[in-house]
């Protein structure tokens, strides 16, 4: 095959997956969020949270450390590293924000690149293991964009970008098929990418890359050479960091035990899975982030793949040693010290230092395994010729309509968005005549109830980017709700602030001086001479 064949074959095969990753993603969001603004992926609290993180990051003026955004929480403003605000994508806003507008589709747009690149990550990931044939690589491309764990992430949509993941596995085929300088160098970059999409990201890829590094060294390559490329990386990351904020002040993440993966996840269909006949797996209440189920579609392939291979597993094995013992690794660490067999509590840990615990979700761990797997079984098969064409094909229909069940959850989420609470049209006035708002109680201390309007709030308030009390804080420090009241008095009593004050069970609500008006869960309050005007459309005024 001619050079200009090849890189056109290569060039196609990428766009296929592509093209199937943005199928994927117009299946699970309806034409009206694909039309409309930020509203139309704000759907939940998370998606609230990240939306108003950009805003305040977008247009705000640049400060140190890099990923501070004035405003939020304070005058000082917040790191958004710690909010999963896509360093990446956020300094793109950034940039161009002369070009969009507060209610530019925030999440929409991110989401159909991350669907995009899924798909084209795991056609590139199989070529780098030497596959180049249609079926298995077009195979590969549905599979990846059919994985239950990566569809939920439309919630999560900072953590949407598994492409890092999928390229990481492809670097451990390239390493036997490139030069270890160009293998270590791609392995680096990928690292450094990923940290600034996502903290969570990182870690899976950077283990991944101690793999590449490990299979490396039992090809020939020296132990100088490898260890000369985890001292770069632990100092390249640790540069990255300090300019991104991770080392800003922050508090510790909580949940480690809680957001764990069970250990039949991996094989225990969803209730939205083809085979899901037993419904959900959920013994901590928090598992759905161990949701980790490979599809039906790979166990399929995953069997034929073990049978074929049967006599030379023990070889594969001793070959790729230090990925085994990586993917071991990783699988244990999402189990976390609490590790649940179906229902019932297996075995319980000792707590993991803090710097464990700060990944408080262990149970997204398993991804890189997952992955491992699905371009291990893909690669075994593809490199028979033709034989199991078939069988790709019908495993790949297979996964896509597994994955039906989830992409329709996905989708109604979408379509029953409910309005935000706080009507837009109602408040904005009110919020962009003030330069500040701020809000009893704070998030920290906010009941159940109480937390839906203080990030519906935020979200308003990110449009004009009025300086905010309180926030959705993902490292949140010990909360202190009595000095956060405190703050709250002194703040409402200044003439240029709005004050929102939210009704509570057990605590009586803050007294605060100025007119008020009465709206579906609180009062908003304040001490301008025009305040009737500003609050009238908010609700009926108060004394």
């Amino acid at each position: 095959m001619t050079p200009g064949r090849a890189r056109a074959g290569r060039v196609a095969q990428l766009a296929a997956g592509a093209i199937l990753g943005l199928l994927s993603f117009l299946v699970v969001a309806p034409a009206t969020a694909l039309k409309g603004g930020a509203d139309s992926f704000a759907a939940q609290d998370d998606q609230l949270n990240l939306i108003a993180n950009l805003r305040y990051f977008a247009w705000d003026s640049w400060r140190w450390p890099l990923m501070r955004a004035g405003g939020l929480g304070s005058a000082a403003g917040t790191v958004i590293v710690f909010n999963d605000g896509i360093p990446l994508y956020a300094l793109a806003l950034k940039l161009a924000r002369r070009a969009i507008t507060p209610e530019f589709n925030f999440i929409g747009v991110w989401l159909g690149l991350c669907y995009a690149l899924q798909g084209a990550a795991a056609v590139a990931a199989v070529r780098m293991w030497g596959i180049r044939r249609w079926p298995p690589v077009i195979a590969a491309a549905a599979l990846a964009v059919s994985m239950d764990a990566w569809l939920a992430q439309m919630i999560h949509a900072g953590l949407c970008c598994h492409a890092f993941l999928l390229l990481g596995v492809g670097l451990l085929g390239a390493s036997s098929r490139w030069p270890p300088r160009r293998v270590i160098l791609a392995a680096l970059l990928l690292c450094g990418t990923a940290l600034l999409v996502n903290a969570y990201l990182f870690a899976m890829t950077a283990a991944l890359a101690i793999a590449i590094l490990g299979v490396l060294v039992s090809r020939g390559v020296s132990l100088r050479r490898a260890g000369t490329a985890l001292a770069v990386l632990a100092g390249g990351t640790a540069a990255e960091m300090a300019v991104l904020g991770f080392f800003a002040p922050h508090g510790r993440g909580q949940g480690f035990g809680y957001f764990s993966m069970n250990i039949l996840a991996p094989f225990f269909p969803p209730s939205s899975s083809l085979a899901g006949w037993f419904g959900d797996l959920d013994a901590t209440g928090g598992q759905y982030e161990g949701r980790n189920f490979l599809g039906v579609g790979l166990f399929l392939l995953l069997a034929a793949a073990l049978w074929t291979e049967r006599f030379r597993l023990r070889e594969i094995l001793r070959r790729y040693r230090a990925v085994v013992i990586v993917a071991t690794l990783l699988s244990l660490f999402s189990l976390s010290n609490q590790i649940f067999l179906g229902n019932r509590l297996f075995l319980l840990l000792p707590s993991p230092p803090r710097v464990f615990a700060e990944f408080r979700a262990p149970g997204r761990f398993f991804w890189p395994v997952a992955y491992l797997v699905l371009i291990g079984a893909v690669v075994a098969l593809g490199r028979r010729g033709r034989r199991f064409d078939a069988l790709f094909a019908a495993a790949a229909l297979l996964q896509w309509s597994d994955a039906a069940g989830i992409r329709n959850v996905q989708r109604a989420i979408l379509e029953r968005r409910a309005e935000v609470g706080l009507a837009k049209a109602a408040w904005l006035p009110a919020m962009r005549a003030h330069a500040r708002v701020v809000i009893d109680p704070s998030w920290a201390c906010a009941t159940p109830t109480q937390v839906r309007t203080v990030e519906e709030a935020v979200y308003l308030a990110s449009i004009p980017r009025v300086e905010i009390s309180t926030f959705h804080d993902g490292r949140p420090s010990p909360p202190d709700c009595a000095r956060d009241r405190a703050a709250f008095r002194a703040g409402a009593s200044a003439k240029n602030a709005l004050a929102i004050v939210l009704d509570g069970e057990g605590v009586p609500p803050a007294v605060v001086a100025g007119r008020c008006a009465r709206f579906p869960g609180g009062r908003a309050c304040s001490m301008r001479a025009d305040a009737a005007a500003l609050l009238r459309p908010i609700g009926e005024l108060v004394p």
